[in-house]
């Protein structure tokens, strides 16, 4: 089941920042994301994805972030910046949405050539600030690899907090793994 934009709130556009663009994924993004998101150190701190990362997977999951934005059940878009006036793939910023409990579990990845830039921490932020305006949502989750303080950081600095801890099966890792909610 899908939750709905806020009665009068805009239809999906790209969210900007000072130095970023949210944006849905294309699919010529495909060879950009797989160079990113191919690389253990980006991967192992993400539960969801394989490694190594097939190419062709990023075809598929770029196709799964239309159809997500078109059904309401998330928003996985493209952290974009420009270089040289032209624009560049970041990374990764998106919420996947569950009907009960009204809530948004948000996740990031960012480019490791982009990383100790404040990127995930600006982007994030940006997505978060729109979900809360427009979504119908109650609250806002995330998960973290206990081993990932620069992601906890991040989480910090957008005001989340603290509520837990568990273990998650991380795909690229062969198990589960500790975890901070």
């Amino acid at each position: 089941m899908a939750l709905s934009l806020l009665p009068g709130a805009p239809a999906f556009v790209p969210l900007a920042t000072e130095r970023l663009t949210l944006r849905p994924f294309r699919p010529d993004d495909a060879e950009t994301l797989h160079r990113l998101v191919n690389d253990w150190a980006v991967v192992r701190m993400l539960s969801r994805l394989p490694f190594p990362y097939p190419r062709a997977l990023a075809d598929e999951w770029i196709a799964s972030t239309a159809r997500q934005i078109d059904d309401g059940t998330g928003f996985a878009l493209a952290i974009t910046g420009q270089e040289d006036g032209q624009e560049m793939l970041i990374g990764c910023v998106g919420l996947r949405l569950d009907l009960k409990p009204r809530a948004g579990m948000l996740g990031y990845w960012i480019g490791r050539r982009f990383w100790g830039h404040g990127v995930a921490t600006e982007a994030a932020s940006r997505l978060c600030r729109w979900a809360l305006a427009n979504l119908d949502l109650d609250r806002l989750e995330a998960h973290v690899a206990d081993d990932n303080p620069a992601s906890s950081a991040v989480l910090t600095r957008i005001g989340f907090r603290t509520v837990g801890t568990g273990r998650e099966p991380f795909l690229a890792r062969g198990g589960e793994i500790p975890v901070v909610r």
